[in-house]
């Protein structure tokens, strides 16, 4: 799951990752801690699994917490069964050490560990609202009040210059129209390739699939969380079937709370982001 490359000052700085792991050189989501010798960042297993910083801190442990609830073995709650499909694989808490200290890392699937090219595109949800409870509180530009939605990183496979193009976290936070938005998703979809439209429509239809469940839930609401949407470039080289090497998954849930309301706010954002998505069929 990959996005924005570590600054390159960081990775001079890091220690040997533990054995069997490698640092993620661009991430989706989580950020590369370097502040003197607190170098703390994402790591990738090499047997599939993305392993994301659990610092110290009640948002970290509150996201862990919404794991736990999620994938606990006897959880019998109906939204909580249902978006277990729609968010990564846990599979507890991975305890290493890196340069003498103890750190931990929530374990989850790494949904591009066996993609060749993947292209992956960051929205984060629910961008024209603040947490109640953060005391930092985010620029929000007039179009995320607008859309309710930023696209806060993008990588993608160009197909015909054969090389990788990248945008950080504040790409979508200079977009102004919503015309910017539709080319920036053209842009992911590889717009020059015939099979485009084909990857949008499997998009359409997986982020519908996330707004039948979001409409009916009243378990949770979610703030600035984030819609992975990833697919392999190789589809787009080799005719493969789109339903293999694409996917959309719900992630970053450190400020989720319980609610026994619909998050409508959620919805209105997903009805943007996929009406966006038809608008470059």
């Amino acid at each position: 799951m990959s996005i924005r490359k570590n600054d390159q000052k960081c990775n001079d700085q890091l220690p040997p990752p533990p054995p069997n792991t490698r640092y993620v050189e661009r991430q989706a989501g989580g950020h590369c801690s370097c502040n003197g010798d607190d170098i703390l960042p994402n790591l990738q297993h090499n047997d599939g699994w993305f392993l994301k910083l659990l610092r110290d801190s009640p948002r970290y442990w509150n996201e862990l917490r919404f794991y736990q609830l999620i994938f606990e073995s006897d959880c019998q709650e109906r939204d909580a069964l249902a978006v277990k499909n729609l968010i990564p694989t846990f599979d507890g808490v991975y305890q290493t050490v890196i340069n003498g200290k103890e750190v931990n890392y929530i374990k989850l699937e790494d949904i591009t560990h066996n993609y060749q090219f993947p292209c992956v595109l960051d929205v984060k949800m629910k961008a024209d609202v603040h947490d109640p409870n953060s005391e930092n509180k985010h620029v929000i530009s007039d179009l995320a009040v607008r859309m309710g939605f930023v696209l806060d990183g993008l990588q993608v496979y160009n197909m015909t210059t054969r090389k990788y193009i990248s945008y950080q976290k504040a790409f979508g936070h200079t977009l102004e129209q919503e015309e910017d938005v539709r080319k920036a998703l053209i842009q992911f979809v590889n717009g020059e390739s015939r099979r485009s439209k084909a990857l949008a429509k499997k998009f359409v239809q997986r982020l519908c699939a996330v707004r039948k469940w979001a409409s009916t839930q009243r378990r949770f609401t979610f703030y600035r969380s984030s819609l992975l949407m990833v697919y392999d470039a190789t589809t787009l080289l080799h005719n493969e079937d789109e339903d293999n090497v694409l996917d959309v998954r719900l992630v970053d849930f450190a400020k989720f709370y319980d609610s026994t309301e619909t998050d409508h706010l959620y919805v209105k954002a997903l009805d943007n982001l996929v009406q966006c998505f038809r608008q470059i069929l």
